[in-house]
């Protein structure tokens, strides 16, 4: 669908060019290291969070390094607070991940204020939920679209998405398409947004953007966005289809809304989901 623009997380490969004439070398300094910070309160509680993280150097393989000694807190406009706590499950893989405790869920029209704070650094932010379509249903069918994926002959069935956009002011709209709880899309991790101007008033049968295997369970997410938030996802696209020619300008980081010169965005949307199984037999 022309309306949706995708967005790729994507390895950077480095490579080493040369010539019988001259050698280039690139100057690769390492660069001033940035706190990262991905957070999202939503409608639904268990999808609340905050990710704190910082940059690496440019030949610095593996994940990012975690920050796991911060002071994190979300409040709203009416004062309430809700403290985040740093992996309560102590999960290996959730270093860096802070969740509220107790749980709360966002409400829509409330604006929500982060802060972080460690090391004798302060970052802040704040985002407004805005209303989200509802999802009227998901259906499954056999796919048009062509022939299965040659890696996953089985993949055959295409998941249809339907909904209803009754909200009378302009609003923004991030989807994902989840197949047995993995998300999915052309690349792993793909994220689609759409201005609801041009969806107009109904979703009539959008095929999510992956095929499905008979008794996959197939689930889509919608997301309201604030303009903010749908500007940032708009420069991570440009960010991450830079071309990266050696010649190319350096792409600039994407607009946030934090405070101190922290990279990332701190998200407050409203959530509309549903699931369903593709089941042929029945």
């Amino acid at each position: 669908m022309e309306t949706f623009r995708t967005y790729f997380i994507l390895l950077a490969l480095v490579g080493l060019f040369s010539s019988c004439e001259e050698t280039i070398e690139l100057d690769l300094d390492q660069t001033e290291e940035r706190v990262i910070i991905e957070g999202l309160v939503s409608t639904q509680s268990d999808k609340n969070f905050v990710k704190i993280s910082k940059s690496s150097p440019f030949y610095v393989a593996g994940s990012t390094p975690r920050v796991t000694n911060a002071v994190v807190t979300v409040s709203n406009q009416e004062g309430q607070v809700f403290t985040m706590v740093h992996n309560p499950g102590n999960h290996p893989d959730s270093s860096g991940i802070y969740i509220p405790d107790p749980p709360f869920s966002g409400v829509v029209g409330h604006t929500y204020f982060l802060e972080v704070s460690f090391d004798g650094l302060i970052f802040t932010g704040s985002d407004k939920m805005a209303p989200v379509i509802a999802i009227d249903s998901l259906a499954w069918g056999l796919s048009t679209s062509g022939f299965p994926n040659l890696d996953e002959p089985e993949h055959i069935y295409e998941v249809l998405l339907y909904a209803e956009n009754v909200i009378p002011d302009r609003n923004f709209l991030l989807f994902k398409f989840y197949r047995n709880d993995t998300i999915t899309g052309p690349e792993t991790n793909s994220i689609f947004t759409a201005d609801d101007q041009l969806i107009g008033d109904k979703i009539e049968g959008l095929s999510a953007p992956v095929l499905f295997a008979k008794n996959d369970t197939a689930r889509v997410e919608i997301y309201s966005l604030s303009q903010p938030a749908f500007v940032y996802y708009n420069d991570l696209f440009n960010v991450l289809n830079n071309d990266g020619g050696l010649f190319s300008p350096p792409p600039a980081n994407p607009r946030t809304n934090l405070s101190n010169g922290a990279l990332g965005f701190f998200q407050a949307s409203a959530l509309s989901t549903d699931s369903i199984i593709v089941d042929p037999d029945n």
